[in-house]
């Protein structure tokens, strides 16, 4: 199963926030989440493809969509 989560026009702070608590409280049957975060100032998406670690990722997919990149989370 596979869910998704928009962070756009947070700042990192807000993002790792947002992020931590949304992978703390989800399904444990979700297993793929995209998260968009867009690619304009590409901020929050060098912080989410390069920075950004939780317990719950397995790996990190960036798509041909320069906006959203896919974690791939443990089971």
């Amino acid at each position: 199963m596979f869910d998704q989560i928009d962070i756009h026009g947070c700042t990192i702070n807000e993002a790792k926030i947002k992020l931590d608590n949304y992978l703390n409280s989800l399904n444990p049957l979700i297993d793929e989440v995209t998260v968009i975060h867009g690619y304009s100032s590409k901020i929050l998406q060098h912080y989410v493809r390069k920075q950004y670690n939780h317990k719950k990722i397995l790996r990190k997919i960036l798509t041909m969509n320069a906006g959203a990149t896919i974690l791939i989370l443990k089971r």
